[in-house]
């Protein structure tokens, strides 16, 4: 990928710049996620997979505050945990005085729903856990830091302790581009090419980023790929971990003709014109959406192409090599039960399906130890 995309080379050349500085400070994770510890295991696999980041856990809250006085039995949020971690690993960094920052686009640019979460989430961590600094920031505001004598992320007054980020730092093109172009994509060309000098030096600092770049690279499509097709899980992993994650990881084709020889995209190709309705494709690059105003994932190519008729479009266009080919998940129709307005509505045994979210939170001190999981 870093030989056909400049936007890739910046990825990795940033990423070889700070993993020795990254790799030693406190790890992070507040991921929707799957973890994995196999049952009488000797194996040290804590694995996630999914989302790199969760979102929205103070509209959640909501939600849960509502359910919960007009239904028994109703399960708390992620809201409190994800605070509890956010100011607990503030604490590690500058015990007497914390200072969260909490990254998004430019408030201009988010949608109303996220910026009510951020607020919520700010507003929790300072009335419950204690943070005396929320600041709400965008990159453009951590282009502006320095690194003092001490290693601290320091702006304007403020020592940043942790940077919970909701901004999306996937590709802005959600092509291959090379060279980088003039202008285009979700913003100005050197708006995002500033944002390696800020990220580099957010990792080298004494701040503790959820999640850092290592985790956002790991998350990736393309990396999810080479970890299914590449053998990249029994190279990273020992053969009982390896086999655990590959149960939750779907099977998936790369588009791309000029990957593996083009023995991939053929087998790809055959199963499609077999059966074009049981697969979907997704772009491996996730070009850039997040909260935009109108939250649409169609101008960007982002939206997951599931008619059978344009995918075998897409399947004979120079853009299918960026994309990848996913077995399309049948739901599973059930009855239910739904809380709705203080009732209950009951749906027939063909009329529901479900989909599970799961949060996770996961704080290592850059030692090994385990200080929230």
């Amino acid at each position: 990928m870093s030989r056909r995309c400049e936007w890739t080379r910046h990825e990795i050349s940033a990423y070889e710049r700070v993993v020795a500085a990254a790799s030693s400070k406190p790890l992070l994770l507040l991921p929707n996620s799957v973890y994995l510890r196999p049952a009488g295991s000797t194996s040290s696999l804590v694995c996630s997979c999914s989302n790199v980041q969760a979102g929205e856990p103070y509209q959640l809250s909501l939600v849960q505050r509502l359910q919960s006085a007009e239904h028994h039995g109703i399960q708390a949020g992620p809201l409190r945990t994800v605070c509890a971690a956010l100011g607990t690993a503030a604490r590690m960094v500058h015990p007497g005085r914390t200072c969260v920052a909490l990254l998004s686009k430019p408030t201009d640019r988010l949608a109303m729903r996220t910026r009510i979460d951020l607020r919520g989430v700010g507003k929790t961590l300072q009335d419950e856990f204690d943070v005396q600094n929320v600041l709400y920031v965008s990159m453009a505001d951590l282009a502006r830091t320095k690194l003092d004598a001490s290693g601290d992320l320091v702006l304007d007054e403020h020592r940043i302790s942790v940077i919970y980020s909701r901004f999306d730092f996937s590709h802005p093109w959600g092509r291959w581009v090379d060279p980088i172009p003039p202008d285009g994509g979700s913003a100005p060309t050197e708006e995002v090419l500033a944002e390696w000098r800020a990220i580099q030096r957010m990792e080298v600092s004494n701040a503790i980023i959820s999640s850092n770049l290592g985790c956002r690279l790991a998350h990736r499509r393309a990396a999810q790929h080479a970890y299914v097709r590449g053998g990249g899980l029994d190279r990273l992993l020992a053969p009982e971990e390896a086999r655990a994650l590959r149960t939750v990881l779907p099977h998936q084709w790369a588009l791309d003709p000029d990957f593996d020889d083009g023995e991939e995209e053929k087998e790809a190709q055959a199963l499609l014109a077999s059966n074009p309705g049981a697969y979907v494709a997704k772009n491996m690059l996730r070009p850039r959406t997040g909260s935009g105003i109108t939250q649409d994932r169609l101008a960007s190519g982002g939206q997951i192409i599931t008619n059978p008729a344009d995918l075998m479009s897409l399947a004979r266009s120079d853009a299918r090599a960026w994309y990848i080919m996913f077995e399309k998940v049948t739901p599973v129709l059930h009855g239910a039960d739904i809380a709705h307005k203080g009732s209950i509505v009951q749906l027939a045994p063909s009329e529901a399906v479900s989909e599970v979210a799961t949060f996770g939170c996961y704080l290592e001190d850059g030692h090994g130890n385990i200080v929230f999981d």
